[in-house]
């Protein structure tokens, strides 16, 4: 929609912002939409977050389909995370925005389309594993660690993950 870059860039301008992102809808399907994500599960699955009202507003996470934000900031969260392949980079970085004293905010009057692939980039478990493995390391501890770790091991992958990890 018209003025959806201009809408970002105005949130991005201010002193708190971290990540802003616009409400990202799929491109031929009227009301599939989301304004944000959140994690569902200790698998670190996302879900979509429904509409909260036409202010910009802070969210959990923000899907990598578009996500704005400054060069500064980028520069001092220290850009993406060294993840293999594909698959949960958005969900790192926007934790390491929280935890930087930043925000990951929504712009629902921005509205982006995404067009969604018939077929997926082909991601390997081992690779989405691995991904996942080294974002909660990295971001979590004690009781919450183990609860995603335990998960994780249940996965056929997990040996050989978690030895590319170390």
């Amino acid at each position: 929609r018209r003025g959806w870059l201009e809408q970002l860039l105005a949130e991005a301008g201010k002193p708190d912002a971290g990540i802003v992102a616009p409400q990202i809808s799929r491109e031929g399907v009227p009301g599939a939409t989301t304004f944000g994500l959140t994690l569902r599960d200790k698998e670190m699955g996302v879900e979509w977050l429904p509409w909260r009202g036409a202010e910009p507003h802070p969210v959990p996470l923000a899907g990598g389909g578009c996500m704005l934000m400054t060069r500064e900031f980028y520069e001092t969260i220290g850009g993406f995370d060294a993840m293999r392949s594909f698959g949960l980079e958005d969900i790192e970085i926007c934790i390491r925005t929280w935890l930087s004293g930043y925000t990951v905010t929504m712009v629902p009057g921005a509205e982006v389309a995404h067009c969604f692939k018939e077929k997926p980039f082909p991601v390997g478990w081992h690779d989405h594993l691995y991904n996942r493995l080294r974002m909660a390391v990295l971001h979590f501890d004690g009781v919450q660690l183990e609860r995603i770790l335990a998960c994780a091991r249940t996965k056929p992958q997990f040996a050989d993950a978690a030895c590319s990890l170390l």
